[in-house]
């Protein structure tokens, strides 16, 4: 009998399970969300 192999789920294992998701476009995804928050955080720094 073999011990199981149980892997604790983090977010990012259950976005990926739930949404069927690639790594390629969790990776494009988590990207995009990046550049917006840093576009935000230039437009705020201008606007003061």
């Amino acid at each position: 009998m073999e011990p199981l192999n149980l892997q604790p789920r983090n977010l990012t294992n259950l976005l990926h399970e739930e949404a069927g998701m690639s790594f390629m476009e969790f990776a494009l995804l988590a990207s995009l969300v990046v550049v917006v928050c840093l576009l935000l955080l230039l437009a705020a720094r201008r606007a003061a």
